[in-house]
């Protein structure tokens, strides 16, 4: 797809549109407005991108608005915007406000194409928390293996670390080659290393077995993330990213319970919750068909695109997801002992627990959409935070389950905007032909958490316990809440004035 200058951008804007036509801005908060440009600048404070609906290019072409008071900067990203079209707004004093970028799409997704694109996103709870139930039987029956206690928490995270290694190449692929092929791929890896714990005995073939598995982790993620990006836009893909954060948490509800109850009869059983992976996967293949179809059909841009990665950006959101799941690993990875600790035994009862998390954490993941009409991504961000501090106090001063309980309630109820948060404020950012690598940088911020959480944790958990690790971490979450809360000030400020 070739892409227009961005001199010629600008000339388009200046000369104004021809008779007739008209502008449509529409805002983060998901008001539109259709005007003249100047009034549409007066009216929407928050304005996210235009859309300039002229004739001679076709029903519904994008231009996309950039914040910004770097020439150069906007003319690098006008001249690489979706569609070959592009303009650059600077608005009032909005300097260094993100850009959203966004392409048409001639029909919103229905609700099968919806239901297996969720679905396929909810896979990636599995990659870790599935066996947690079993870790306690799991350490007994490998009792004699030395350093035991710091292999089974690497058997829990071991995916990630599979993951952090490929999700760089998974998502340069998924940007370059049929994501058919590609879903077949992964999904295959997935079922053979998630059920490998059914059929192998030894320890170092079954963490052989995590590393496939969070490849194919890897895989499924990257794509379900891409594939969101491309099929919903705006407001809507706030929504959209709001329910995937949500059937992510009932998909962790489920595959906890069931996790917890096939521990119950084996500690093996609960490697048998990876089958799920073959339905789904089924399911995305067909539904999906049309979409890789209509992509590997598109003609690609000839002599590059010159669309670039913001850097700026992940220097800031690639830590914070990071941190993210560090704090929020420690949950499957500690809470199971601090559980034994305070009189819980049964695995099932431990899956109950920890279930909870996600239980609380569909609410907000629901009302995530409407949450970003109120509140800016740093307002949300500093939000999650706090009430994830407030959970994890509640957990450290625990003296019984039924409070620790509460406190693992409270911290799903952070967590459930969060998430979408992260993915909704990359995602805006990034050229529509770099969404593969850029899912993959996502990816692997979060899935480096996971696998960093015990290592960075067990040096705490020596000297302080597992309550006094709680402590800890609920005060460091306060500190970064109360950080967050300066960058909401200031967001807030900058849109007041733009």
């Amino acid at each position: 797809m070739s892409t227009t200058s961005a001199p010629f951008a600008r000339r388009r804007m200046a000369s104004g549109p021809s008779t007739g036509a008209r502008y449509m801005a529409v805002s983060l908060s998901g008001a539109t407005y259709e005007s003249s440009p100047g009034r549409i600048q007066k009216q929407c404070r928050d304005v996210s991108l235009f859309l300039f609906r002229e004739a001679e290019y076709g029903k519904n072409c994008v231009w996309t608005v950039v914040f910004s008071a770097d020439r150069a900067e906007l003319d690098a990203r006008a001249s690489a915007c979706a569609g070959g079209l592009g303009v650059v707004l600077p608005i009032g004093r909005a300097s260094g406000r993100i850009s959203v970028m966004t392409d048409p799409l001639a029909s919103p997704p229905g609700r099968l194409l919806t239901l297996s694109v969720l679905m396929l996103s909810a896979l990636t709870i599995m990659a870790n928390a599935t066996i947690s139930p079993s870790l306690p039987a799991l350490t007994a029956h490998y009792a004699d293996v030395p350093g035991i206690g710091t292999l089974a928490g690497l058997l829990l995270t071991l995916p990630s670390a599979a993951i952090v290694l490929s999700a760089g190449l998974m998502g340069w692929l998924a940007d370059r080659i049929d994501r058919q092929a590609m879903l077949l791929t992964v999904g295959g890896l997935y079922a053979l290393g998630g059920t490998s714990g059914l059929w192998v005995d030894g320890l170092g073939a079954m963490l052989a077995g995590r590393l496939v598995l969070g490849v194919g982790v890897a895989g499924t993620m990257i794509l379900a993330t891409t594939w969101a990006a491309d099929l919903w836009q705006g407001p809507a893909r706030e929504r959209y990213l709001g329910r995937q954060g949500a059937a992510i948490s009932v998909g962790g509800i489920v595959v906890m319970l069931l996790g917890g109850l096939l521990a119950s009869l084996h500690w093996r059983g609960a490697f048998a919750t990876y089958l799920l992976v073959v339905p789904v996967t089924a399911l995305a293949l067909r539904t999906l068909a049309p979409h890789a179809r209509a992509r590997r059909d598109r003609p690609r841009a000839v002599g590059g695109t010159g669309a670039v990665v913001p850097w700026k950006v992940f220097a800031f959101v690639g830590p914070l997801s990071f941190l993210f799941m560090t704090v929020f690993y420690v949950m499957p990875t500690r809470l199971p002992f601090l559980l034994g600790e305070l009189g819980v035994r049964s695995p099932a009862a431990m899956g109950g627990i920890m279930a909870i998390m996600t239980v609380t954490s569909i609410p907000g993941a629901l009302s995530y959409g409407r949450i970003r009409r109120h509140l800016g991504f740093m307002a949300i961000f500093a939000l999650g935070w706090g009430v994830m501090a407030l959970g994890m106090g509640i957990v450290a001063l625990a003296g019984n389950a039924w409070v620790a309980a509460l406190g693992v309630a409270v911290m799903g109820a952070g967590m459930g905007p969060s998430m979408p948060n992260y993915t909704t404020y990359w995602m805006a950012t990034v050229p529509p032909q770099l969404r593969g690598r850029a899912s993959g940088m996502l990816t692997t911020a979060f899935f480096a958490g996971q696998f960093a959480s015990p290592l960075l944790t067990a040096p705490l958990v020596g000297p302080l316990g597992l309550q006094g690790t709680f402590a800890a971490l609920a005060a460091a979450e306060a500190a970064l809440a109360a950080g967050l809360v300066v960058l909401a000030v200031r967001e807030a400020r900058g849109a007041a004035l733009a």
